[in-house]
């Protein structure tokens, strides 16, 4: 038997889920297996597999992407499933069709893991008996964030100054809440990346909240990893109003960058509050929104951070996840 991990991700190689896999299992020792479509069981017959996991890469909907995950491993040796966009409440009229597919999920897996505790709340009220083990989602520092100008000794001039929300965009990602909040300041905003698939309605919808607010809007679209940085360092307020956030990519790429995001608090911000103090700019809701931002504006100091205490990187997460795959192997050698 061939011991030797696999981290298999499946999906458009653009998908927030696809690249954090495809850089999880590059910091690892295990081999990567990428496909755009799910693989066929034989692929990974006997071995010991690491397979990040969202639904709407999978299938139609959660309980279609669950047979389909549950097809493609069926022949693994051993399943370690790394769960992302769990479901929650705010879902809507799909939140129970979305449990019911994360729990068959959870059911087929030998290892389940989660990015936070409040994720691992998530499951487990979607699934009782299942015990998610927690590792939480790396945080690189970025080789672009030596490159951030020096802190400004001065405000930007009225006008000059960005506003800067992050990612892909979709409802409750939180842009109108920072379009409201800044209506009236001197002050433009851009979004740096571009609508999530499906959503693309969001852009004419935002612009439009825009204009009669008053407030210049710019998406930059998709950007390669230079371009992102570029646009990351010419942002002077970083913001992530996410709504409903139970882990965040977005918050974690502010950070890699050596930029303190104001954020809106949740159980996910607190975990983070408790893991990296000092990393996040927090407010009780988004009606503070507008006080941090002219706050930071006047100080923006308020807006570097210190990456040399982020984390966990890539390699350690990689880690965990090998040791997970391998933990029955261990077992059986000692017998």
């Amino acid at each position: 038997m061939n011991d030797r991990p696999v981290h298999v991700v499946i999906g458009p190689a653009r998908h927030g889920v696809v690249r954090h896999g495809a850089v999880v299992a590059g910091a690892g020792t295990g081999r990567l297996q990428t496909s755009a479509e799910p693989l066929d069981p034989g692929v990974l017959s006997g071995r010991r597999v690491i397979v990040q996991f969202t639904d709407r890469i999978f299938g139609t909907d959660a309980l279609h992407a669950a047979a389909t995950l549950e097809r493609m491993l069926a022949r693994a040796e051993r399943r370690v499933v790394v769960l992302h966009d769990l479901p929650q409440a705010s879902d809507g009229a799909a939140w129970q069709r979305r449990r019911a597919g994360y729990a068959r999920v959870a059911a087929q897996a030998d290892v389940v893991v989660v990015s936070s505790a409040h994720e691992a709340g998530l499951l487990t009220d979607a699934a009782p008996g299942v015990r998610p083990v927690v590792i939480p989602l790396p945080i690189d520092p970025s080789p672009y964030a030596d490159g951030l100008p020096p802190v400004p000794t001065a405000a930007p001039a009225p006008g000059e100054a960005v506003v800067g929300v992050l990612g892909y965009l979709y409802p409750g990602k939180g842009l109108e809440q920072v379009l409201d909040a800044v209506a009236g300041l001197p002050v433009r905003v851009v979004n740096v990346g571009t609508a999530a698939a499906g959503h693309e309605d969001q852009v004419a919808t935002l612009q439009a909240r825009a204009r009669a607010l008053g407030v210049t809007l710019s998406i930059t679209g998709w950007l390669d990893d230079a371009e992102f940085a570029g646009a990351i360092a010419a942002v002077d307020v970083p913001v992530a109003a996410h709504q409903h956030i139970s882990a965040s990519g977005s918050i974690n790429s502010w950070l890699a960058a050596g930029r303190r995001p104001i954020v809106i608090t949740s159980p996910y911000v607190d975990e983070l509050v408790d893991r990296i103090p000092g990393a996040l700019t927090v407010v009780a809701g988004s009606h503070q929104l507008r006080g941090a931002v002219v706050a930071a504006l006047a100080q923006p100091e308020l807006s570097r951070l210190d990456v040399a205490h982020i984390g966990p990187s890539s390699a350690q997460v990689a880690r965990q996840l090998e040791e997970l795959a391998r933990e029955e192997l261990a077992g059986e050698e000692t017998a």
